[in-house]
């Protein structure tokens, strides 16, 4: 398996949501637009790279970490600053979730090679 080969980099991403992270300090920024196009990239590797009967729990977890993000966009405009532990925490999302998928999908090839043979 090649994914982490096919896929953009997780770096390009991590830059984009500290963007974000910083931009989300002005009330004008759509922060929801943002955080979805890239949520989008995610779901679409997870969608690609595992079989529709075993999506489900990662297509799950790639939600709720972009529904996180968003929750700390609203607190970062109502605190006008982000603290350093939350860029961190934007920083490193795309590197879980690709890790998290890539996990799943040997996990579900081990089962499936365990299952044949």
């Amino acid at each position: 398996m090649n994914l982490l080969l096919s896929t953009p980099s997780s770096i390009h991403y991590a830059l984009q949501l500290k963007e974000i992270a910083h931009k989300s300090i002005s009330p004008e920024f759509n922060f929801q637009e943002a955080l979805h196009q890239i949520e989008k990239v995610f779901l679409d590797i997870a969608r690609k790279e595992l079989p529709v009967m075993h999506q489900s729990g990662v297509l799950s977890q790639v939600r709720f970490e972009f529904n996180q993000l968003e929750n700390y966009c609203k607190g970062i405009q109502l605190l006008e600053t982000v603290p350093p532990a939350i860029t961190l925490h934007f920083v490193n999302t795309p590197d879980v979730l690709i890790r998290f998928i890539v996990n799943s999908a040997e996990e579900f090839t081990q089962r499936s090679n365990v299952i044949v043979a």
